[in-house]
């Protein structure tokens, strides 16, 4: 029964498991990891090499996603250019603030964590929330902080 004092010695070895857990060796490099099957030096190299094979083309989308494909330290802090046609049963939602807003399903789906053995993401299809602006000549700053938060919100879920 929890009487309000914790056990340091049961403390410390939570503490142990739990970083164990999350911050695996990386079976490339042996380096500790950054986050649950993630090393971001490994994982930034592969984004980085893979960079001249897709583009949104807008350069400030561009170098916002490379950005955060170069600096996550795990798999939900980084940031993918998906093509529209990539997309299947596209449901109009409802407008937002910068747009129309649908459903989709996303069949390829996000990022994971690189698996050595096959040489290829791990992915996993989802339902995702696309977002269409309405003056995408002109990206602001606005949406990109959106973009952020969203972000930040979907690594807490």
């Amino acid at each position: 029964m929890y009487n309000g004092e914790i056990d340091q010695a049961e403390f410390a070895n939570f503490i142990s498991l739990s970083a164990d857990f999350i911050y695996t060796v990386c079976g490339e490099c042996n380096e500790p990891g950054t986050g649950q099957d993630w090393c971001q030096p490994c994982n930034a190299k592969r984004f980085k090499d893979n960079f001249k094979n897709w583009t949104s083309g807008n350069k400030d989308i561009d170098e916002f996603i490379q950005q955060s494909q170069l600096n996550a330290v795990y798999y939900s802090k980084k940031l993918e250019w998906i093509p529209f046609e990539n997309f299947n049963d596209i449901t109009y939602i409802t407008r937002g603030g910068f747009g129309k807003i649908y459903s989709a399903e996303w069949p390829e789906g996000f990022i994971e964590y690189w698996d050595i053995e096959n040489q290829k993401w791990k992915r996993y299809n989802m339902k995702v929330a696309l977002k269409s602006l309405d003056n995408s000549s002109c990206l602001c700053t606005e949406f990109l902080n959106e973009v952020i938060k969203i972000s930040n919100v979907i690594y807490l879920l």
